[in-house]
């Protein structure tokens, strides 16, 4: 006896409910069928399904033994196709979904040292401001996300890093308004706010084991990283950036940080795509390749 293809066989009649049906989809007669069913029932002396004239239907026993077989030929196609994963060049054209700060400062060097590693996939990378609740109506096969949460959405997400964020200012203007040393302190300043993260005016700071909220409010409100951090190095104000668009501007000394006993709230970084049991060998090796970078 087959054992494989009468568990199989069983499974289709599981899900037919119908032995000729069963025939029809394996492309084999009604009596290998049943003949498969016989022997599968000798072989473990048990009944597996009550038969009438008109249907059939499982016994209890029957109903064990069939999420048993599920189990096992799930398992076994998972790991021939994780085999034939492992043989086959990732390849094809990836298309890319980013904000455009991230894409720009952070992502867009990762996509290039990607693509001198697998030279055989070609990358399509939009940048462009967009809400998660809109990405099922974009075309894509993988959005790199920032959200402080687990981002509400029917898309597949992987959490692939994290982003610190920092305080700073400019030298200019704390020589004017002076330096703030304790974060209720920032009540008094003016405090220029990204609209995405900062939507009630409200900076939490943590230290130890304990946070600190404060009510802000500033001349400045936008989504674009980079035209907050031009406002922060003319000296507009106080802001909170992230750390991939600060890196120049505090070794040049034209920001500063500021409360650094105090932890501002970091972003994380989600892979999401669209729930595929398979996830394609293009867009696998990207996530891995960007958690790896992240993390570095």
């Amino acid at each position: 006896m087959d054992r494989l293809k009468t568990m199989e066989t069983f499974v289709s009649i599981v899900k037919t409910g119908n032995l000729s049906e069963t025939a029809r989809q394996l492309s084999v007669s009604r009596a290998i069928v049943s003949r498969h069913l016989q022997q599968l029932e000798e072989h473990l002396g048990a009944r597996l399904f009550n038969r009438t004239t008109r249907q059939i239907s499982l016994t209890d026993i029957g109903g064990r033994y069939y999420a048993f077989c599920n189990k096992i030929l799930s398992e076994i196609e998972d790991e021939e196709v994780a085999v034939s994963r492992q043989q086959t060049q990732p390849k094809g054209s990836l298309r890319l979904l980013a904000s455009p700060s991230f894409g720009n400062m952070r992502l867009g060097p990762i996509v290039a040292d990607f693509l001198a590693a697998y030279p055989t996939i070609q990358v399509s990378m939009d940048l462009t401001s967009y809400e998660v609740a809109d990405l099922d109506k974009k075309t894509f096969d993988l959005a790199v996300h920032l959200s402080d949460t687990a981002p509400d959405t029917p898309l597949t997400g992987r959490k692939v890093g994290e982003v610190g964020w920092l305080l700073c200012a400019a030298p200019a203007y704390l020589q004017k308004h002076g330096v703030p040393e304790t974060p209720e302190d920032l009540a008094d300043h003016s405090c220029l706010l990204m609209h995405r993260t900062d939507r009630k005016a409200v900076w939490t700071f943590t230290r130890a084991d304990q946070s600190v909220s404060v009510k802000v409010a500033g001349p400045l409100v936008t989504n674009s990283v980079m035209g907050m951090r031009a406002a922060v190095q003319k000296g507009l104000g106080i802001s909170i950036l992230p750390m991939y668009a600060l890196n120049e501007a505090l070794a040049d000394g034209s920001v500063i940080k500021l409360l650094p006993n105090y932890r501002a709230p970091g972003r994380s970084v989600y892979a999401l795509y669209r729930f595929n049991r398979y996830v394609p060998n293009k867009v696998r090796v990207f996530i891995d390749f960007l958690a790896e970078r992240l993390a570095s």
